[in-house]
């Protein structure tokens, strides 16, 4: 995934019930220059689903290393 120094970066904390959803859709605004930069959850069961889901996307435990 490209992107330049102008695209719109999100980072998605929590990736409990709607946390799929909103990769999803941040992640098809690709085109619109919106990069999902990572997601972050507290719970390794939540990582691992993401990392699953979205395996070109970043995904670390705190928020803040995002």
């Amino acid at each position: 995934m490209e992107h330049n120094e102008a695209s719109t970066k999100v980072g998605i904390i929590g990736f409990g019930y709607w946390g799929p959803n909103q990769v999803r859709n941040f992640a098809s605004l690709q085109a619109q220059d919106v990069v999902v930069a990572g997601v972050a959850d507290r719970d390794g069961d939540r990582r691992f689903h993401a990392r699953q889901m979205f395996p070109d996307i970043p995904v670390v435990e705190n928020g803040q290393d995002l």
